[in-house]
C-alpha cells in the first residue's frame, strides 16, 4: 500500500509517495504535519522506495538517485526537492545560509557544512525566533524579501548535548537526526522576512560567541561563497547579493557554545535597528 505526503514549499505543492510506512513517517517528521490533498495535481511528485538493498528517489520526472539506506535517502530527497523548487521558481535566488527572522527582519547565517549553521539556527528557535530555513536563504529580488523554506532542523552528533530539552523529541541519528517541528511552538515558521544582519559563522574551540562587524563587502562575498544559482541568474547575481548584503549591517562570528552566540546575534540584530 502507498502513502503520501502532502506539504506546500515556495507556495508550490508537493507529494512524495512512498510503500514504506518509516519513510512516510519520516518525511511527515522533517516537513511537518501532511496537507490534505491538492484539488488539482501536486507540481512537485516526488517518490521514495526500496530498491533491492538500496532506496530509489526520483523527484519532479529526474532519474532516479539510488541511496544505500533511509536516511541517506531521506537526505537526497531533501536535496532532490530543493533543487526541484530552484528550478521552478528560477526567477529567486538562493544561498546556503541558515534565517531565522524576529519582528520580521532576519539574521542570515552563511556558509559551508559544518560551519555550524543549523545548530545557531535551533539555539535562536530555543530564543523565541522564527525559523525561515536552516540551510537555505530564498530570496525575492522583487519584493526585497527572505522566503521561508522550512524543513526540520538538522541536529549533529557533537551538538545533541547543547540541546537536552530537545532531546526526547530528536528523530533519526547521525547525519539523518533533526528535530520534528512538532517540538516547537506552533507559529515557528516565518511567513517572510526583510534583511537585519549577515554573520558569517564558524566553530571554534576558542571562539568568543561574539559577532565582529565587516564591510558590506565581505559580507557579499561570503554570500557568493555559498550562493547555489549563482550561473544561472549571471549578472544578476551580484546585483541580489550586492542587495542583500547593502540592507544588512555585515559580521563574522567564531562561536564554541551556540546559546551564548544566540543571545550575541539576537543583541546584534537588535542594535541594527536602533
Amino acid at each position: 500500500m502507498t502513502d503520501s505526503v502532502y506539504f506546500s514549499l515556495l507556495g508550490t505543492p508537493v507529494c512524495v509517495v512512498s510503500p514504506v510506512a518509516a519513510a512516510s513517517a519520516r518525511v511527515r517528521a522533517c516537513y511537518g504535519e501532511p496537507g490534505r490533498q491538492p484539488s488539482a495535481a501536486p507540481v512537485v511528485s516526488a517518490s521514495i522506495r526500496p530498491d533491492g538493498a538500496a532506496w530509489s528517489i526520483a523527484v519532479d520526472g529526474r532519474a532516479p538517485v539510488v541511496a544505500p539506506d533511509l536516511i541517506a535517502a531521506v537526505r537526497a530527497l531533501n536535496h532532490e526537492l530543493m533543487h526541484a523548487l530552484m528550478r521552478r521558481h528560477q526567477q529567486l535566488f538562493f544561498v546556503h545560509a541558515g534565517v531565522v527572522a524576529r519582528g520580521g527582519r532576519a539574521i542570515v547565517l552563511p556558509g559551508l557544512s559544518r560551519a555550524g549553521k543549523s545548530t545557531l539556527v535551533l539555539a535562536l528557535l530555543h530564543r523565541g525566533a522564527q525559523l525561515l530555513s536552516d540551510e537555505l536563504l530564498v530570496y525575492d529580488p522583487s519584493a526585497r524579501a527572505l522566503l521561508p523554506f522550512p524543513r526540520a532542523v538538522k541536529v549533529r552528533d557533537e551538538c545533541v548535548g547543547y540541546f537536552a530539552a530537545y532531546a526526547p523529541h530528536f528523530v533519526g541519528d547521525g547525519e539523518g537526526r533533526f528535530l520534528p517541528f512538532t517540538a516547537l511552538d506552533a507559529a515557528v515558521i516565518a511567513p517572510h522576512a526583510t534583511a537585519g544582519i549577515i554573520v558569517a559563522p564558524r566553530w571554534q574551540p576558542d571562539g568568543d560567541n561574539q559577532p565582529r562587524a565587516i564591510t558590506s563587502g565581505q559580507g557579499l562575498l561570503h554570500l557568493a561563497q555559498s550562493a547555489l544559482n549563482f550561473g544561472s541568474q549571471r549578472e544578476r547575481s551580484v546585483d541580489h547579493l550586492a542587495a542583500l548584503a547593502g540592507d544588512s549591517a555585515c559580521f563574522e562570528m567564531a562561536w564554541r557554545e551556540p546559546h551564548a552566540a544566540a543571545s550575541a546575534l539576537l543583541e546584534g540584530l537588535e542594535a541594527s535597528l536602533r
